[in-house]
């Protein structure tokens, strides 16, 4: 199961604004570690996504104000 918390301490050091899986892939290993698997980031902007908290336009991403 993903963890939200962390995909949320993911988009608070991405410079605001839209992304690409990319972008949070390399944030995510400069705050985790390559440690985690590589399926990880995926599943968590998939999830974050159905949930409502980002929106994906052709692989770029953009935090949702309101869900």
């Amino acid at each position: 199961m993903t963890n939200l918390n962390t995909m949320f301490a993911v988009l608070e050091e991405l410079p605001p604004g839209k992304f690409t899986t990319g972008d949070y892939v390399r944030m995510r290993r400069r705050l985790f570690g390559r440690s985690a698997d590589v399926g990880t980031p995926a599943r968590e902007l998939d999830r974050a996504v159905a949930e409502g908290y980002l929106s994906v336009d052709g692989g770029v991403y953009e935090e949702r104000r309101t869900k």
